[in-house]
């Protein structure tokens, strides 16, 4: 994917999600955080990774714009817009557990 991190919205990055996630069913989306994201029934999940890098399915909780900063485009977490596109355009992907 080739995602522009100039003018990133949240809408623009849920899309993307969605649009990787879908293409790669029972896996996350790794996240420069150190965290995850997985689709569920179109919806999109992040959780925590444990130390070995496995998901951690009690931690999902539905992502939300609260955490998203309009004015840099990207999560809060996130460094910046091009840290949050990253995720998208050079994806790594880990199992959900069984």
């Amino acid at each position: 994917m080739n995602l522009s991190p100039k003018h990133l919205t949240f809408d623009a990055m849920y899309s993307a999600y969605t649009a990787v996630l879908h293409s790669q069913p029972g896996k996350a989306l790794r996240l420069p955080d150190g965290g995850a994201i997985f689709l569920e029934d179109g919806e999109v999940y992040a959780v925590t990774l444990n130390e070995a890098g496995e998901v951690e399915m009690e931690t999902a909780g539905c992502i939300s714009p609260v955490a998203w900063d309009d004015d840099r485009g990207c999560w809060d977490c996130d460094e910046s817009a091009e840290v949050c596109a990253s995720a998208v355009n050079f994806p790594v992907f880990v199992s959900l557990p069984a």
